[in-house]
């Protein structure tokens, strides 16, 4: 099948074959409307996709432990890896 569509493909580069290659690609490269609901499908779903969202225990220097927790968004995620890694950034040199 690949080889099938690679040589013409192959042969309209070569010679310059402006208009079939175009016809090939409008041809596959159309978007009906069964692409559509799939990639709404697939947009909607990603909301469930897992994220490594990990809230953090701050021990406080008087010895009291509190859980600081963050949205579970891409902020949130971002929010608790610089809380957790901030000291190892801040000790190094400039």
């Amino acid at each position: 099948m690949l080889s099938k569509m690679l040589v013409p493909i192959h042969i309209w580069r070569s010679t310059g074959d402006f208009i079939n290659a175009k016809e090939f690609y409008n041809e596959y490269s159309t978007v009906d409307e069964s692409y559509i609901k799939i990639h709404d499908y697939i947009i909607e779903d990603s909301i469930s996709i897992r994220r490594s969202l990990q809230h953090n225990v701050i021990l406080s220097e008087n010895g009291s432990i509190t859980v600081k927790k963050y949205s579970a968004s891409f902020e949130g995620i971002i929010e608790s890896f610089i809380d957790r890694y901030i000291k190892n950034f801040q000790s190094l040199p400039m």
